[in-house]
């Protein structure tokens, strides 16, 4: 009998400071976290433990926000065609900034990205390292070209201007992302 009660003893001095101590909560040094720098694994990583969440995303516009032109053949929804684009945005008339004949068309290859698919559509293409949105963009809706910007687009670098809603992880810097679209660390962290 003694021993057991001994054993008991035991035990309530082991586990009831353990048990005191789980219930202490402690104070979150929230300027320790916030200056830590943040790192990005990508939504690839995310599926391996919320693959509902991961497969629900994939259908979304959101995964395809920003696509890589050249790794996806279908990203860009419409043919490039310099002079029905040309032929589309001398219509606009006074509302361009610049001559219609003066606007940067990119060709095909040029292209390195593509931002949206589903109502319009715009094209990321580089110059002197630098991503940039060409001055040119197709609207689904109306089967129409429009301009974008044609007067200063050279001037607004993409990841400056928009990449951190079209893409995640964006790093303004070096003019890199890790994840093109909106992937689930843009919401998620």
């Amino acid at each position: 009998m003694k021993m057991k009660a001994l054993v008991t003893i035991l035990l309530l001095v082991i586990f009831i400071p353990g048990i005191w101590g789980c219930s202490t909560e402690q104070p979150v040094d929230v300027a320790a976290v916030t200056s830590k720098p943040k790192t990005f694994v990508g939504s690839d990583t995310c599926k391996m433990c919320h693959l509902e969440h991961y497969d629900s995303w994939k259908m979304t516009m959101h995964s395809r926000m920003l696509q890589d032109a050249k790794k996806n053949e279908d990203a860009i929804i419409v043919p490039i065609d310099e002079k029905r684009i040309r032929a589309d945005l001398a219509k606009l008339g006074e509302k361009l900034k610049v001559p219609a004949e003066q606007i940067y068309v990119p060709k095909k290859e040029e292209i390195l990205y593509t931002i949206g698919s589903q109502w319009k559509q715009r094209y990321l293409v580089k110059k002197n390292d630098t991503l940039y949105i060409s001055p040119i963009q197709y609207n689904s809706e109306t089967d129409r070209w429009v301009n974008y910007h044609e007067h200063d687009w050279d001037k607004r670098p993409w990841a400056l201007k928009c990449g951190g809603c079209h893409a995640t992880g964006v790093k303004i810097d070096t003019q890199t992302f890790i994840e093109p679209g909106v992937g689930c660390e843009a919401c998620h962290g």
